[in-house]
């Protein structure tokens, strides 16, 4: 068998395995966690509406976009220029490697 057309719905009451590739014309809707085992290649965009959980690393090849707050829980490592429009906190010691230019006064 090459192929299997279903005009009509098709309910599954067990587990679905697919051994090649799978390719839906229009959304798909997973009720439960979505578990992926390899790589995850999404052609556009991706929206999350609750929380995004990333164990391992992750890759960006252009920008990233955050609305609202950005919790890190370890360090944050900047190899080009980081640009703050507005003000920026620092709550504990500041260590700069480099020279630091400041085009304005700076209060200690």
């Amino acid at each position: 068998m090459s192929s299997l057309d279903i005009p009509n719905n098709l309910t599954v009451g067990g587990d679905l395995f697919v051994t090649g590739t799978a390719e839906f014309a229009t959304g798909v809707t997973v009720g439960g966690p979505l578990e992926v085992t390899g790589l995850a290649d999404f052609a556009t965009g991706v929206t999350v509406g609750g929380a995004l959980d990333v164990d391992g690393t992750a890759d960006f090849a252009t920008g990233v976009t955050v609305a609202g707050a950005l919790d890190l829980n370890n360090s944050l490592n900047v190899s080009g220029t980081a640009v703050f429009v507005t003000e920026v906190t620092v709550e504990g010691a500041l260590d700069v490697d480099g020279t630091a230019d400041f085009s304005d006064a700076v209060t200690v």
